[in-house]
């Protein structure tokens, strides 16, 4: 009878390997995170909504939000990533440019729009970057 030990060992180890997918939620949202929000603050720096269109100048024809870095936050919670606005960043994300005549400069999508393409790109990255971890490399 042949000895089938190696096979067996490789078999436990591809199981070892598959139960270990079950916190990759958790590992990619991590990983993705700092990479989302260098997408989200490229896209604000470069002056670009949610929709890829280019945010009005201000009055004065100066580049608008241009201190808003600072109001965008993102975190992994569990396997959840968490993409936080705050002061102007959240004000111009909610405003409609209905009650007064500050236009709306939006950050993120809508529920159920598109994710930008650099977004999505951050969280195939991730996603790569921890299966390669996972699974070594095969």
């Amino acid at each position: 009878m042949a000895d089938n030990s190696s096979a067996y060992a490789e078999l436990d180890a591809m199981i070892a390997a598959i139960r270990r997918l079950k916190d990759a939620p958790q590992q990619v949202a991590k990983e993705a995170a700092p990479l989302i929000e260098a997408a989200v603050r490229q896209r604000v720096a470069s002056g670009i909504d949610a929709d890829g269109k280019a945010w009005a100048s201000k009055k004065d024809g100066s580049k608008a939000l241009v201190g808003v870095k600072k109001d965008i936050s993102v975190t992994a919670t569990g396997g959840l990533i968490v993409v936080k606005l705050t002061g102007n960043a959240a004000w111009h994300q909610r405003s409609r440019g209905r009650t007064d005549s500050r236009p709306q400069r939006k950050i993120l999508p809508d529920a159920g729009a598109k994710i930008p393409d650099e977004i999505a790109q951050a969280l195939v990255t991730a996603g790569n970057r921890v299966l390669a971890r996972m699974l070594g490399g095969r």
